[in-house]
């Protein structure tokens, strides 16, 4: 009888371990897509993303920089969102003008040529740009990048993939998934 109740016990116990280890880890199975939920916005990545908090020197002022990575063997899903209200007047800047520097800039640093560009108008009313690039830095490798300016916030939501096209079913899932939420 004593092995019977130690038995029941040992499968009650190894069971409640496994159903809190369950509810204590956050993480799904690798390549299960996950809604990622920051204050203001959301997307979803097929995993963890890895973040990191920095800052960026713009004319001497330290802009905070925000940067969600996932990689996936040849593919990089990243969100990096960049708060420009340290800079005085970063609440009268010209939409357009700092969507086509940051694309330029962008396309300069990395050695890209646009092979599509387009401008879009999020749903909740933000000026956007679209681009398809092929870039050569820091590898080559083909991009789809949307660019948001959502005063003083601008949000770059880019997938890289190093070995083919990046405008594939997840790249654009993922591209098209990001959307501002209640603040």
């Amino acid at each position: 009888m004593r092995s019977r109740l130690t038995r029941f016990f040992t499968r009650v116990t190894a069971s409640l371990c496994l159903l809190l280890a369950a509810a204590c880890d956050p993480g799904a199975p690798e390549g299960t897509w996950r809604k990622i939920e920051r204050p203001g916005f959301s997307f979803e990545l097929p995993g963890k993303p890895e973040i990191k908090e920095e800052s960026m020197d713009v004319g001497g002022v330290a802009i905070p920089q925000q940067s969600m990575d996932l990689y996936r063997g040849q593919e990089q899903f990243s969100v990096n969102v960049m708060d420009f209200s340290p800079l005085p007047n970063a609440l009268n800047v010209d939409a357009k003008g700092i969507l086509d520097r940051m694309i330029e800039g962008g396309l300069k640093q990395s050695g890209g040529t646009a092979s599509s560009d387009r401008s879009l108008s999020m749903p909740t009313g933000q000026s956007a740009r679209e681009i398809v690039a092929n870039i050569t830095n820091p590898a080559p490798a083909q991009m789809i990048v949307r660019v948001i300016w959502d005063s003083p916030r601008a949000y770059l939501i880019a997938h890289t993939n190093r070995s083919g096209a990046a405008d594939t079913p997840d790249g654009r899932k993922f591209i098209d998934s990001f959307q501002f939420t209640a603040k």
